[in-house]
């Protein structure tokens, strides 16, 4: 989330008005959520009104039926509850600039642009004058979208899909709700072969079209859609944080013997694309787009994410992901047809910024450095060469260290320095100090390579390289204002989810004890709880990788997303439920016996302890069971006991904490806890693990340290 900040030096747009684009606002009351961005691809009615108008006269508002997906927006709350109403006074002033006014109303169409506006005193009157939805003047408009033809031969097509059928074990199954496919990750050797031909095929049409030198892609993956599962990915968009770093996302594709499927782009037209086979489709990570149903047959694509060196420092590990081939152009003269890559800035390239934080690090960033300890920490270093952290793979760790297999990178540039680094040296260890999120070490290397021009003023320093500098230096500033975030990541299975995950199983209003809304959810509440405690960092707890049905086995497989990708602040694992759980009436087997578990926890402890060893986790035990539950099956309970005393065992041993559940079961209100389906929390049982939690996380906090000088005592 950006927050933007009125600059008294800087002219700011007029309200929005017709054939404006809405901005992508997000609104967060206290029970709802407006981020408007997602409601892209359909008419959206934007209807603002004054906090001084009737409460009566909003109330029978909000009821009056619409043709359109409507929200109403206020300057000030009015006391009352609405799932279409939102308070945001920077949000309303942003469309209305007439005090007088009651109403306004904004109809924007597919892409969020507005294409009627009308203002009054009665909200009837103005929705009338709006047109009905079939009588809109809605021209298809293709998408900003590259469709390169020949990219892959037919041979390499076709070994990577025998590559996914020959693996299809080993391939991860995603079937949510809004996404059904199967995918694998090719082996080393077919990588290599497709970075040598992207290199070529593909890449050097992005540089013509886009302007982009994309130097890092995505791990690759062979995705299939099969027509028998209804594969398809609803419409989402491929950059939302921690994703940042996707500039463009690719889908090869590899065959055209199926019916259905087909790219969209609802924000621009219900337009199927599709392009022959052998094909790849490139587009902003930013649009909004979907993979339609497959009728029948198999759609085999390759997908990945592509980047510059301008996004690698938003991407952990960076380097890993750099194409491991570059197009061979050696002694050819080619003739330059894009703009220079850097052009000439004017003097003051780089605004100061009116946050208190960023104007801080400007001064030592756009000044002349006090400090020389950069100068000293490089002198100090040898030449020789030593091993850089490992690049952890889940399948690559086991308990022996003997057998560790764990894939070495080359030595870290930022380890290898010289005694007389150069100038240019400086910026080189700049950059791939920000790639490796060491803030601390870009900005030392940013006031070396000033002190470096301050001694060397007899020898000219050229604008492209100045001009680097400060695009440096603002991805620094910008980097250290998104570490102002302090998140928690929950992983594991759906106790941190709303209840019921599918809605037709009942009806929530009609059975509302059997509902637990997503605002009434353990993670939901704990983040109050935490932002109460702390201050200066927006804390965030974000348990997408918490996800219904998932075990152990599934949770290990997405050890890197975990440990790496998300960059959390403090781990919540809560995985055993699926594991423990009986195969039918059998006491004898579980889903994942006890040794086995044991064994698989303790190898995403070990790749916790290499990845991030300083960060802290918390192991969740499983909650017993609902009382009618267990006299179904009275051996759950103790089974359950035994998983949570190895669990307790394991973070003992290890140094992790561990989180007692069952603790909480209240003997004398054994339903307060655990919801009538006997496994997931209740909505008091959310409440009390929340409180549970936040205590325990703030003691953390204290005990080890970690934030205190954003403790609130």
């Amino acid at each position: 989330m950006y927050s933007h900040i009125k600059n008294s030096q800087q002219l700011y747009s007029s309200v929005i008005e017709t054939g404006d684009y809405v901005p992508n606002f997000s609104i967060i009351n206290r029970e709802r959520t407006l981020d408007i961005q997602v409601k892209a691809g359909q008419f959206n009615l934007l209807i603002f009104f004054h906090h001084s108008i009737n409460r009566n006269e909003i109330l029978s508002n909000l009821k009056h039926k619409c043709n359109y997906q409507n929200f109403f927006i206020t300057d000030e709350d009015i006391g009352l509850k609405d799932k279409k109403l939102f308070v945001d006074k920077n949000v309303y002033n942003l469309f209305v600039d007439e005090p007088s006014v009651k109403y306004k109303i904004f109809l924007c169409d597919l892409n969020l642009k507005v294409i009627q506006q009308e203002s009054g005193d009665r909200l009837d009157k103005l929705i009338n004058k709006l047109p009905k939805i079939d009588e809109i003047n809605n021209n298809s408009i293709n998408p900003p979208i590259l469709i390169v033809p020949n990219t892959v031969s037919i041979f390499l097509a076709e070994e990577l899909i025998n590559y996914l059928e020959n693996h299809v074990r080993n391939a991860y199954q995603d079937n949510r709700n809004n996404k059904s496919r199967n995918h694998i990750i090719p082996s080393k050797k077919l990588i290599h072969t497709l970075d040598n031909k992207l290199s070529k095929s593909l890449l050097p049409e992005i540089s013509k079209v886009f302007y982009s030198d994309i130097t890092h892609r995505e791990t690759y993956k062979i995705a299939s859609y099969d027509g028998e599962k209804s594969g398809r990915f609803f419409k989402h968009r491929d950059t939302i944080a921690p994703f940042l770093h996707r500039r463009y996302a690719l889908s090869l594709l590899l065959n055209d013997d199926y019916e259905g499927g087909g790219l969209c782009f609802p924000e621009y037209s219900n337009q199927i694309i599709t392009a022959p086979k052998y094909s790849a489709i490139i587009f902003p990570g930013s649009l909004y787009h979907e993979v339609k149903n497959i009728h029948s047959g198999k759609r085999y694509a390759l997908i990945s994410f592509l980047f510059t060196d301008e996004e690698a420092y938003l991407k952990e590990g960076s380097e890993n992901y750099r194409f491991t081939v570059k197009r061979n152009l050696y002694g050819i003269k080619t003739t330059q047809i894009r703009p220079e890559k850097y052009p000439k800035l004017p003097d003051n390239p780089v605004p100061k910024s009116d946050l208190a934080q960023g104007e801080v690090l400007r001064d030592r960033l756009f000044t002349s450095s006090q400090s020389g300890e950069a100068d000293k920490d490089i002198a100090n270093r040898q030449a020789k060469s030593r091993d850089s952290k490992s690049t952890l793979s889940p399948e690559k760790i086991d308990g022996n260290n003997s057998q560790e297999t764990i894939t070495k990178n080359k030595t870290n540039p930022i380890d290898q320095i010289s005694n007389h680094p150069n100038i240019v040296d400086f910026l080189s260890l700049t950059e791939q100090a920000l790639a490796q999120s060491l803030l601390d070490k870009a900005e030392q290397y940013l006031n070396s390579f000033d002190n470096s021009i301050k001694k060397n003023t007899h020898n000219e320093i050229s604008d492209s390289l100045l001009n680097k500098r400060h695009v440096l230096a603002e991805k620094l500033i910008i980097a250290r204002q998104n570490k102002k975030n302090f998140l928690i990541l929950i992983a594991g299975d759906s106790l941190s989810q709303p209840v019921p995950w599918n809605l037709k199983k009942f009806d929530p209003e009609l059975n509302p004890f059997m509902a637990t809304k997503y605002f009434d959810t353990y993670p939901q509440i704990l983040e109050d709880i935490i932002s109460d405690r702390l201050f200066s960092k927006k804390v965030r707890v974000n348990n997408s990788l918490a996800q219904r049905g998932f075990g152990i086995t599934s949770l290990t497989a997405r050890l890197p997303e975990i440990f790496s990708y998300y960059d959390p602040d403090i781990i919540i694992i809560q995985v055993g439920v699926v594991d423990c759980w009986l195969r039918g009436n059998n006491l004898e087997r579980q889903n994942v016996p006890l040794p086995q578990y044991r064994q698989k926890l303790s190898k995403i402890l070990r790749y916790k302890d290499k990845a991030c060893p300083n960060k802290p986790l918390i192991l969740m035990g499983i909650s017993p069971t609902n009382p009618k539950l267990y006299q179904r099956n009275t051996g759950m309970n103790q089974i359950i006991e035994d998983y949570n005393n190895s669990i307790q065992q394991i973070a003992q041993e290890t140094g992790n904490t561990f989180f007692d559940t069952s603790a909480l079961m209240d003997a004398d209100n054994p339903h307060k806890l655990i919801h009538q389906d006997g496994i997931n929390f209740s909505t008091s049982g959310h409440r009390m693990v929340a409180q549970a939690l936040g205590d325990l996380i703030i003691q953390i906090i204290a005990k080890t340290e970690y934030f205190i000088d954003d403790y609130r005592v």
